[in-house]
């Protein structure tokens, strides 16, 4: 299964198709921007339905703090970015890292939503 997108920033039609892809599958919006040295790397919470924004936001210390390790575990002297409940940014990413950051953002993320519904019985 596909994980993640990638492209340049000026491909919109190529960024929309991916949203309208991972909207319809409800997994995670997460792109991929190729820059000249490095990459960035994008999630955005606004793929899944309503009904997740509860998930997302209730239990965010426990999702943040897994996506915080992971900008670390990736992260260079030049990455900049933020982590919040709902959204992912890295810029700066190394073009070798930046895939295996965009797999494991959308592993941690699937899995943190599937273990929360099921817990809830949601």
């Amino acid at each position: 299964m596909k994980k993640f997108e990638t492209g340049k920033f000026k491909e919109t039609e190529k960024f929309n198709l991916w949203f309208e892809h991972c909207l319809l599958k409800q997994i995670p919006y997460i792109f991929i921007y190729n820059r000249a040295k490095y990459y960035e790397v994008h999630w955005n919470y606004i793929s899944f339905e309503k009904k997740y924004d509860k998930i997302l936001i209730d239990d965010s210390h426990t999702l943040r703090s897994r996506l915080s390790d992971i900008f670390d575990k990736y992260a260079n002297k030049k990455t900049k970015g933020m982590v919040s409940d709902i959204m992912f940014r890295a810029k700066e990413v190394l073009i070798s890292t930046a895939p295996f950051l965009a797999e494991e953002l959308f592993d941690v993320i699937t899995e943190h939503i599937q273990k929360t519904t099921t817990a809830n019985n949601f």
